[in-house]
């Protein structure tokens, strides 16, 4: 699901966009130290699901235990795909007026056998949101009953990685190797549980690359093909598929 929710992203953008044709990548990722497909940790207390995107990160916290919990967000940061570290966008914010944001906590419930789920990015893409696009990202990580333009203007904000093609004789490489050194993304996440403090720290690698390319015309004819892939221990090794994807 969460792979087909990237590609609908995709698709949806350009069909906007008006294109006849346009090819683009879509990256896959996967938590490091983790299995080779999984997005998913838990332990005795808490469990996480997360789905990184091109400008952010999609993450669930699920509390197995029976108190509630507390994401502290001033103790949460976010490691952009170059390595570098900020603090983590308490997204939550952007939904309150100045005032109120300056004198409540900088924290999120998670209640008790309760979930969290919420997206954040680096801090400092804090002026690049707005309310209304935070509500149309949480919409999103659920299903696609929102319009193409909400998803469309959301996707388009801060993007770490390349997205579109216009040549793919040279630009894939131009990519992988963009990737190749630009695949730090990470996220670092402090729960406090009564009177403990519980730090995780979460790496994402991207593992697959994938180029796809969209047609569609004045008849509304429709076509999508998975034109090559990349895949790790190599994502500078192009291999050539060119197949419809229905």
């Amino acid at each position: 699901m969460k792979n087909n929710l990237l590609l609908y992203i995709f698709l949806m953008t350009f069909i906007i966009s008006g294109c006849d044709t346009v090819s683009f990548v879509v990256y896959k990722t996967y938590l490091k130290d983790s299995t080779i497909d999984s997005l998913h940790y838990n332990d005795s207390r808490f469990s996480f699901d997360f789905l990184p995107v091109a400008n952010s990160i999609y993450f669930k916290i699920t509390n197995l235990l029976d108190t509630t919990a507390f994401l502290i967000w001033d103790k949460s940061y976010f490691i952009e795909p170059d390595g570098n570290s900020y603090n983590a966008l308490n997204t939550d914010l952007l939904q309150e007026n100045e005032t109120v944001a300056n004198k409540e906590d900088n924290k999120s419930i998670i209640p008790q056998h309760g979930t969290l789920l919420r997206f954040t990015t680096s801090a400092t893409n804090y002026k690049k949101f707005t309310a209304y696009t935070t509500q149309t990202v949480n919409n999103l990580y659920y299903n696609f009953s929102i319009s193409n333009m909400s998803s469309n203007s959301f996707y388009t904000i801060g993007n770490y990685w390349p997205e579109t093609i216009e040549n793919l004789n040279s630009q894939p490489h131009d990519i992988s190797n963009y990737v190749i050194n630009n695949n730090n993304l990470g996220l670092g996440l402090t729960i406090r549980v009564n009177d403990e403090t519980c730090e995780y720290k979460f790496d994402f690698k991207i593992k697959e690359l994938r180029i796809y390319s969209f047609y569609s015309d004045i008849n509304n004819n429709k076509e999508t093909k998975l034109i090559a892939v990349a895949k790790l221990p190599d994502l500078s090794n192009w291999e050539v598929i060119n197949q419809t994807v229905k």
